[in-house]
């Protein structure tokens, strides 16, 4: 169950992103995190909601 979880979660951080036309690289400014973790997150792996959070805010969303 937690796998689909995350892999869902995956799924909408790269729609939202790409959505907006950004690049890995962008988001990883954004977000002050790595390209590598960035890549991980998309991919639903080590999904922390910290990080999370920090990616949804970086693309304008609010976590509730």
């Amino acid at each position: 169950m937690q796998i689909r979880i995350n892999e869902n979660i995956g799924k909408l951080l790269h729609e939202a992103r790409t959505s907006q036309r950004l690049t890995l690289k962008d988001v990883a400014e954004k977000t002050g995190v790595k390209h590598p973790r960035v890549v991980q997150l998309e991919r639903g792996e080590n999904v922390e909601i910290l990080t999370l959070a920090r990616f949804a805010y970086a693309l304008g969303y609010d976590l509730e």
